[in-house]
């Protein structure tokens, strides 16, 4: 048993739960389901940057282009949701387009920091229940 261990796992239990608390706080503020999962897409470029440069993985040229193209898909939707052409605001809250953004980037920070914390030397069980009571 490490002492140190369970702060990081703690750590890591509070970014799940501003994860949380950032989603709903963007549910509550009137996003729409579609919009929510298109914008939860920023996800993947960001964990495609961490995983390169803190997790030291290299990636296809072919995967950069495809993430690409993704992420402005996805804030192409977000932001014509936001504004109607006659200049009037509709659809969903640009705050809560934020939180839905902020909500995906603290859970992808959280699962690379994660993935570092669990070693592969650590049996499951050990993994696991430190999660658990994290």
């Amino acid at each position: 048993f490490r002492t140190k261990r369970p702060r990081k796992i703690i750590t890591c239990g509070v970014m799940e739960a501003w994860t949380g608390a950032l989603a709903w706080m963007a549910m509550g503020l009137g996003i729409d389901s579609s919009l929510y999962v298109a914008m939860g897409k920023i996800y993947t470029p960001l964990s495609l940057l961490l995983g390169r440069f803190l997790l030291k993985r290299k990636y296809l040229w072919v995967e950069w282009i495809a993430v690409t193209i993704l992420f402005d898909a996805s804030v192409t939707l977000a932001m014509l949701d936001t504004v109607d052409p006659a200049g009037k605001s509709k659809g969903s809250n640009l705050v809560a387009i934020l939180c839905t953004a902020a909500s995906a980037s603290v859970a992808c920070l959280y699962s690379v920091i994660l993935e570092r914390l669990l070693d592969q030397n650590t049996p499951f069980m050990v993994n696991k229940i430190s999660l658990d009571f994290g």
